[in-house]
């Protein structure tokens, strides 16, 4: 922890486990919520604070619950993004996902907080939008971020571009 003081991270975090009845969380997803805050509380340590730490999640209820959750554990700020949901007007992605350079231009405000936590859907866990947060002069190729399985996170430091999973 002690490494990351002085440091930037951006998180790419796909929400946990859900009903598919209810689109909401199921129990296991709401402890996956609470293992990734605790994971990222120990790693980050203070950064993962208020007034450090932002969370932009989807508007889906599933995406929100797990971000809620993580916010409501650490006392984090929470923001809704359209960015990372479904398009206006539809009730499932159909083949249509907001490309990495809108949703960088929506994430861009939010850019001088320490630490920047997604929630979002599998669309956007690889590749492309993890790579909002590499330094250009370190962008990675493509396959360096793999998809990530249900409440899975990408945390990137966002100086030098070195990732982890969590």
């Amino acid at each position: 922890m002690s490494e990351n003081i002085y440091k930037h991270f951006g998180i790419v975090a796909r929400h946990g486990i859900y009903d598919e009845t209810t689109g909401l969380l199921a129990t296991y997803g709401k402890g996956q919520a609470k293992k990734l805050g605790i994971k990222l509380k120990d790693y980050l340590g203070f950064l993962f604070d208020i007034g450090n730490t932002i969370i932009i999640s989807s508007p889906l209820p599933r995406a929100q619950e797990y971000a809620q959750i993580i916010a409501t554990q650490f006392g984090v700020t929470k923001i809704d993004a359209e960015c990372l949901g479904y398009p206006e007007g539809k009730e499932h992605y159909s083949g249509y996902v907001y490309s990495p350079e809108y949703i960088g231009s929506q994430i861009a405000p939010f850019l001088s907080y320490p630490v920047i936590l997604l929630i979002t859907h599998q669309e956007y866990t690889d590749g492309d939008v993890p790579q909002l947060f590499v330094p250009p002069k370190k962008r990675l190729y493509h396959s360096h971020f793999p998809q990530l399985g249900k409440g899975q996170a990408h945390v990137i430091d966002r100086d030098t571009g070195k990732a982890e999973i969590f």
